[in-house]
């Protein structure tokens, strides 16, 4: 968690609110469910930039994410 929060300390002084949190359980579930407990403008997630059937065999969060949330989602190839 240290790690997150020092991450999300640079940008403290911009005018954006970034909330840090360790969940347990699926992924894209929490990632939605927290998202819609905090109210949250937007999210965004990296994905691993897998294609083809690569993907439909391991699955993934971004995707889900994207699907089930009431908000944008960026996703950003990492």
């Amino acid at each position: 968690m240290d790690a997150l929060e020092k991450i999300a300390s640079r940008y403290s002084e911009r005018p954006i609110k970034i909330a840090c949190v360790l969940a347990q359980g699926p992924a894209w579930e929490r990632i939605v469910s927290k998202a819609s407990e905090l109210n949250a403008d937007m999210i965004v997630i990296g994905r691993d930039g897998r294609a083809g059937l690569s993907k439909l065999f391991v699955g993934s969060a971004a995707l889900r994410v994207i699907k089930y949330s009431s908000v944008p989602v960026l996703t950003l190839r990492i």
